[in-house]
């Protein structure tokens, strides 16, 4: 992805309704830009907000659409826009805008974890006291959310992981002055 997603391509990642090819372009452009990843996390906060008071299923799409609509026009008023044309090799190198990031530990990338002992393990960040750490399965689906001031958690004996599959982690932050830092999305595949 060249460029920051519009409206539409943000609430189709939220949808989980982005083709793999779209959505796996989408997380690199998040990995690497600041400001669409706060625009996410916010919109998939209010999505999680009102999917907890309605269930209607036409007033989440709405209110997401009208969150990201407000929120890129202020942003293409006030913000000027920075094209990435990548997140890992060469390109991430040029890239012109330094993403804080908390470093991962374990599970390694694309590590196979047998299926009781997956252990998230990451670096602790001064005057961070609180971390969130989402785990989805490979259709962005949320499987296990849970915030901490630790920097080490276990998944529970109730969050089913199949053998075989893969599945994504990352862990969220905010500093003092109110900046998100991530690990940035990470993959690990339940040993067969």
């Amino acid at each position: 992805m060249n460029h920051h997603p519009d409206t539409e391509d943000i609430a189709a990642y939220l949808n989980r309704s982005l083709s793999s090819a779209a959505h796996s372009d989408l997380e690199a452009h998040l990995a690497s830009c600041r400001s669409c990843r706060r625009e996410v996390i916010s919109a998939r906060r209010l999505v999680q907000a009102a999917s907890l008071r309605s269930r209607w299923p036409m007033i989440v799409p709405a209110a997401v659409a009208a969150l990201l609509a407000l929120t890129l026009a202020g942003r293409a008023v006030l913000v000027p826009t920075v094209h990435h044309t990548g997140v890992r090799g060469p390109a991430a190198a040029a890239s012109t805008e330094k993403v804080p990031t908390i470093p991962a530990f374990s599970p390694l990338e694309s590590q196979s974890v047998p299926a009781g002992t997956v252990r998230f393990t990451w670096g602790g960040q001064l005057d961070r006291p609180l971390f969130r750490l989402t785990l989805t399965d490979g259709s962005g689906k949320a499987l296990w959310v849970r915030d901490t001031g630790d920097t080490t958690l276990a998944v529970p004996a109730d969050v089913a992981l199949a053998p075989g599959r893969t599945y994504f982690w990352y862990v969220d932050a905010l500093d003092a002055n109110g900046e998100a830092l991530t690990t940035g999305t990470r993959r690990f595949v339940i040993a067969p």
